[in-house]
């Protein structure tokens, strides 16, 4: 009976969580970067004007050719801080990881790839394993739920298809002239910074003087 209860209780909580995201209300403890929740409705975003002119700036550095790991560099070096430092500083409290994070080419990319930048509520990208595991696991692309113009937008449209544009190039881009995938670019880590590791080959010649390609990953930091 216990059991039963449980599941019961699960499928309820689901299905009143869908109807919300259906209906293009946010459901989540915090508001991307550059936005923060409404005082009057915690389900809508308003713009944050201390924030989102860095979000700006991270789509107009990408449309100007930086890469991720770039544009990250650029914001260690001038000393902003990170999206999780600028929360924790915005409440009034410490940070329970600590101050003076780094900014990674992943956290760069997470936002531009972010439609609630354009005015859009996607959501439902994850959920539980099951009603008795509440570890979260990623869903299907075609299993998120999507409510367009939800919100004001804090790109434009032409600027977020810009950013699409740039990062298919990027990803033809992943092969080598030589013909070679990268296989393990964007999947290792350095241990030290957890900065994502960086692919280097460089060409040798053997002792019989044919042609050597040594390949090689290093920190990106």
């Amino acid at each position: 009976m216990n059991d039963l209860y449980a599941r019961d209780t699960s499928n309820k909580i689901k299905a009143v969580k869908k109807s919300t995201f259906l209906s293009g209300k946010y459901v989540g403890n915090y508001a991307p970067i550059g936005y923060l929740k409404s005082p009057e409705d915690k389900h809508v975003f308003v713009i944050d004007p201390v924030a989102a002119p860095l979000v700006k700036r991270i789509f107009d550095l990408r449309c100007q050719g930086y890469s991720y790991r770039k544009i990250a560099v650029t914001f260690n070096e001038e000393h902003i801080p990170t999206p999780r430092d600028y929360y924790y500083s915005r409440i009034g409290r410490p940070n329970p990881a600590g101050e003076g994070g780094y900014w990674q080419g992943q956290t760069i990319k997470s936002i531009l790839r972010n439609e609630a930048y354009i005015g859009h509520m996607v959501q439902n990208k994850t959920g539980n394993v099951s009603y008795k595991v509440h570890k979260q696991k990623p869903k299907p692309q075609e299993e998120w739920i999507k409510v367009e113009n939800t919100h004001e937008p804090l790109v434009t449209q032409e600027v977020w298809e810009q950013v699409r544009r740039m990062d298919e190039q990027n990803m033809k881009n992943r092969t080598k002239k030589d013909g070679y995938t990268s296989l393990f670019a964007g999947i290792l880590y350095c241990m030290d910074c957890g900065n994502l590791m960086r692919y280097y080959h460089d060409g040798r010649k053997r002792k019989d003087g044919s042609p050597s390609i040594y390949r090689s990953y290093a920190c990106g930091r």
